[in-house]
C-alpha cells in the first residue's frame, strides 16, 4: 500500500534471517535450503497427505515437508527483492531476484519425477506437491500444461473437486486454480458441501 516503515524498521532481522537459509543452501547437495520442513496438515481426514500409493512405473515418493521447506525457501528470496526494490537497494534486489530463480530451477530439479510425470509420486499428496510448484512457476513451459493437468485430473477424478490439501496449500490453491485457466474447477471446489470441504466445515 505503499507503505514502508515496517519493511525498514525489520530490514537487518529480515536480512539475517535469509542470509541463514542461503547459507543452508549453499551447502546442501541441492542447493534448497529444507531446514524449516514441515507438513501441509491437514489433508482431509488424515493426519498425512501420503497416502503411500503411487504410480508403479517410479519408486514412491512424498517428499512434502522438505519440499514445504524449499517452497518456504523460494518465497522468502522473492520477498526479499521485492521489499529491497521497495527501498531503493538495487543490487539486493537484484541478488535476491537471481537467487530465487536459481531456487526455483532447483525445485523443479529435485522434486519433479520425470517417471511418474508428477511431483514426488503419491497419489494422495497429488495436490500439496503441484500446487507449490505451480505458485512459484516451478515447472518449464514446456511440462507447464502437463503438470496443470495432473492437478485437474486429481481434482476431477480422484477427489470429485473435495479438498486434499492442508493449512499451508490451501491458501493458494484457488488462486493457483485460477490463474492456470481452471476457474470453473476452482469454483467447484469453493462451493463444495460434502466433507471434505470448506462449505461441509461451515455448515
Amino acid at each position: 500500500y505503499g507503505d514502508i516503515r515496517v519493511v525498514k524498521r525489520r530490514w537487518p532481522s529480515l536480512v539475517l534471517y535469509v542470509e541463514n537459509l542461503i547459507e543452508h543452501a549453499t551447502s546442501a547437495p541441492d542447493k534448497l535450503a529444507e531446514c524449516d520442513q514441515f507438513q501441509d496438515w491437514l489433508c482431509g481426514n488424515s493426519m498425512s497427505c501420503c497416502a503411500n500409493i503411487g504410480n508403479t512405473t517410479a519408486p514412491l515418493s512424498c517428499p512434502v515437508p522438505k519440499e514445504m521447506g524449499a517452497f518456504n525457501y523460494v518465497l522468502a528470496l522473492k520477498a526479499m527483492s521485492q521489499m529491497a526494490k521497495a527501498l531503493g537497494k538495487g543490487n539486493d534486489m537484484t541478488r535476491y531476484a537471481a537467487l530465487a530463480d536459481a531456487a526455483r530451477q532447483s525445485f523443479h530439479a529435485v522434486f519433479y519425477n520425470e517417471v511418474a510425470g508428477t511431483y514426488g509420486n503419491d497419489f494422495g499428496a497429488v495436490q500439496s506437491l503441484t500446487l507449490p510448484a505451480l505458485e512459484i512457476g516451478s515447472p518449464p513451459a514446456e511440462l507447464r500444461p502437463h503438470v496443470v493437468q495432473t492437478l485437474q485430473n486429481d481434482l476431477e477424478l480422484r477427489t470429485q473437486y473435495h479438498l486434499a490439501v492442508g493449512a499451508v496449500t490451501s491458501k493458494i490453491l484457488l488462486n493457483v486454480l485460477s490463474d492456470n485457466g481452471l476457474r470453473k474447477s476452482a469454483m467447484r471446489v469453493a462451493t463444495q458441501t460434502t466433507e471434505p470441504s470448506w462449505g461441509y466445515w461451515w455448515t
